[in-house]
């Protein structure tokens, strides 16, 4: 019988159960399969009413998987943390994986109380974390981001920028970089968060000052203000 035609609890049971059998032989390899075991968990204990996913509105999120990186959005109830604990537990027996325990964090709302907080980390045995929180390259935060951290998105551009300052390029060259270099390091932190005008003038403006200097360093004559 092929698994990959089992409806979704079928699947999970025929994955667990063949794991379980033949660890050696049937150990997960691919990125995929690994994402794939851990969703069938989550969602499985949703939908048995064990864990409850973070509601917005009408969309209800539980989980995102990124690489090696795994964001799960849950309610801070016991016994949705209790079933999210045994579920890594039992997603890294399985899959002989380990949690990366430094690097994680859990992210409590505002009105979270400190007994709820304490209580959760135990459980869990990880950190606290607070926003602002870094996920992927971008910056997540309630609301609009701080200045100060919407200047670090574009920061990477204009030192990039700076680094060049010392070496010869033709103007097409420079176009060349800012067009494919430069411009695609924001393209995704400027496709997900809202950035004031102020920094992107200031970003553009570096821009526009290293494709129209000279190679003697001065300053050139902006044709497009």
């Amino acid at each position: 019988m092929q698994e990959l035609h089992l409806p979704k609890e079928a699947r999970l049971e025929f994955m667990l159960r063949r794991l379980k059998h033949q660890p050696k032989e049937f150990l997960i390899k691919t990125r995929e399969n690994n994402e794939e075991l851990l969703s069938l968990l989550i969602k499985k204990a949703i939908g048995d009413g064990e864990v409850k996913a973070f509601k917005y509105k009408k969309f209800s999120i539980s989980h995102l998987f990124y690489a090696d990186d795994i964001l799960i959005t849950i309610s801070s109830y016991r016994r949705s943390v209790m079933k999210v604990k045994e579920i890594l537990d039992t997603y890294c027996s399985y899959a002989n994986q380990k949690i990366n325990i430094p690097k994680s964090e859990v992210i409590f709302p505002g009105n979270c109380s400190e007994r709820i907080k304490a209580e959760v980390c135990n459980i869990l045995n990880i950190k606290e974390g607070t926003f602002q929180i870094k996920h992927l390259g971008v910056f997540i935060d309630r609301g609009k981001l701080s200045k100060s951290h919407q200047s670090l998105i574009v920061d990477k551009a204009s030192t990039r920028i700076k680094n060049w300052a010392n070496k010869h390029f033709s103007q097409a060259g420079k176009t060349v970089l800012i067009n494919f270099v430069v411009n695609s390091i924001n393209v995704h932190s400027l496709s997900t968060a809202w950035i004031n005008d102020g920094v992107i003038n200031n970003y553009t403006k570096n821009a526009r000052s290293f494709l129209w200097e000279t190679n003697s360093k001065k300053k050139g004559l902006h044709f497009v203000k």
